[in-house]
């Protein structure tokens, strides 16, 4: 590659990255070129992860219906049947431009905000900086997961919203309030059908502001066959970052497969905590010892 991914970025929206264990790289995803999207269910979030608990407004209730059994129809369709990807992103911040340097902006700074620098990401994610972080080409990613998920399902691709939801909310438009009189009239799965295409951003897109420091992309696909989703990354995945507390075994398998798909490389390094990457030819890192 004859310019680094890693400095003078110019576009805020042209990379997104994945941090990962060094174990899920060597063992699953390089070995198979492909990266399985989650359930929602396995994410960390509590509001994502933990089933719903619906409001229930009408002007017509039915004493006699089950609220337990539409409540669990409602959690399938809008949280159940949907994979996930989560991915940090860059901000403007990360932007070098002669625009920004002009208006005073300090163009060193920059190494900070990119999405491959987030020490707590690398603490957490990429276990304890012996992990890599993968950065992709946000648009061609976008492609594959299209492809993946097939012409039938439902994508979408959004950057993540972060919101604290209201404690108490008795709002008609509230995305956690089902119309029980549109179950009636149209039963509970297409109600719940379109309060998910009608609510599909606050329902899958925002997480409470404690994590707003990752700067989440996300894709989201809707998976109606409970089966695991895997997207084939071979032509969207352009570098691989290791972290600095790695072992040789994971920048020798790192190198290998980065010789074979011409990626960029680096080691990620910190001189008195500024994030300074450390790029290097595949090739030594296939030779590390």
């Amino acid at each position: 590659m004859s310019k680094s991914i890693l400095y003078g970025l110019t576009d805020a929206d042209q990379f997104v990255y994945h941090y990962t264990k060094a174990s899920t790289l060597t063992d699953y995803i390089l070995p198979t070129n492909k990266l399985r999207l989650s359930r929602f269910q396995n994410v960390n979030d509590p509001r994502e992860s933990k089933d719903w608990e619906f409001n229930i407004q009408s002007t017509n209730w039915d004493r006699d219906v089950c609220v337990n059994d539409i409540k669990r129809v409602f959690n399938r369709h809008l949280k159940h049947d949907w994979r996930v990807g989560c991915f940090v992103s860059d901000v403007t911040e990360a932007v070098v431009t002669k625009a920004r340097e002009d208006a005073g902006a300090d163009m060193l700074a920059t190494l900070y905000e990119r999405g491959y620098s987030r020490p707590r990401m690398w603490d957490q994610y990429a276990e304890g900086y012996k992990g890599a972080c993968l950065i992709f080409d946000r648009y061609a990613l976008d492609q594959a997961v299209r492809e993946a998920a097939g012409k039938a399902a439902l994508v979408h691709a959004e950057r993540v919203k972060y919101q604290n939801p209201p404690v108490v909310s008795l709002h008609r438009a509230d995305p956690l309030m089902i119309d029980f009189d549109q179950v009636v009239a149209l039963g509970e799965d297409e109600a719940a059908r379109l309060h998910t295409q009608k609510h599909y951003f606050e329902i899958l897109f925002v997480k409470a502001r404690d994590w707003e420091a990752e700067r989440e992309f996300r894709w989201t696909v809707n998976e109606t066959k409970n089966e695991e989703l895997f997207v084939d990354i071979a032509d969207s995945l352009v570098g691989i970052v290791v972290g600095d507390l790695c072992t040789n075994d994971l920048k020798r398998t790192v190198g290998r497969y980065a010789l074979q798909k011409d990626l960029e490389v680096a080691q990620m390094g910190w001189r008195n905590g500024v994030p300074q990457p450390q790029t290097s030819h595949p090739r030594l890192f296939a030779n590390a010892s």
